[in-house]
């Protein structure tokens, strides 16, 4: 499997020394993002019947989506996260599904998806060409017929354009874009990283009121106001519509 073994064995590392990577769920403005992700699926899509999670990580998301979906399947290309998620989520759920699997495999028979989310990975995983070729095939194919993909990254808004320009090369169109403007949040989040193992500094960080107020604070310089971009895209129609 293209790009498998180096990519795993990275994740594998990770999630064996870090209780949680990127921390997540202690992050406010992380969740904020992540509600902001499913209530725009929910714009698109007035229910959210087959769902794909690419990367469930330690599932923050995917206890969002099995609320909020009638079916979900989650994959991470992490043996231990996988088992983390399962963990999290107590067990057995009868609408969510688990797999060790990625989407630089092209083997990968997974289908009729309504919406795949895919945050934190088109640019954060750092794959080559050749293997972001291989994403994007593989979520054209899983997609149902009026499937969209939810995307999100860490870029800051100097790499919007040329991130909305990635998203046009590897055959997508943008339906909708969201700026969850997280920038005073992140700059807060530096200037106390050396303190962030104190209990205050915690409960600062992971407060969603604290983040929604800074997030007012960074719409207020527009797009410069954003670490993230958010889009809602779809595979792009050919020219005289799909036959």
């Amino acid at each position: 499997m293209l790009g498998m073994p180096a990519h795993r064995e990275n994740f594998q590392a990770t999630y064996r020394t870090e209780n949680e990577p990127w921390e997540y769920s202690s992050s406010g403005a992380e969740r904020l993002r992540y509600k902001l992700t499913v209530e725009l699926a929910r714009r698109f899509k007035l229910q959210l019947g087959r769902v794909l999670e690419v990367g469930c990580g330690l599932g923050l998301m995917t206890c969002r989506l099995a609320v909020a979906a009638e079916n979900v399947t989650a994959i991470d290309i992490s043996v231990l996260a996988v088992q983390k998620c399962w963990a999290q989520l107590g067990g057995e759920l009868p609408n969510v599904r688990f797999a060790v699997a990625t989407l630089t495999d092209p083997t990968l028979e997974l289908s009729a998806f309504d919406v795949i989310f895919y945050c934190d990975g088109l640019v954060g995983h750092q794959l080559s060409d050749q293997e972001l070729k291989l994403v994007s095939n593989n979520m054209i194919k899983m997609l149902s017929k009026d499937g969209i993909i939810i995307l999100s990254d860490y870029l800051g808004h100097q790499q919007f354009a040329a991130y909305r320009q990635l998203i046009a090369s590897l055959g997508f169109e943008v339906l909708h874009e969201e700026l969850p403007h997280d920038r005073l949040w992140f700059q807060l989040k530096s200037w106390l990283r050396l303190f962030k193992t104190f209990g205050p500094v915690r409960r600062v960080l992971a407060s969603e009121r604290l983040a929604k107020r800074l997030a007012w604070l960074s719409a207020q310089r527009g797009a410069e106001g954003s670490k993230h971009l958010c889009l809602v895209v779809r595979p792009q129609v050919p020219q005289g519509g799909f036959s």
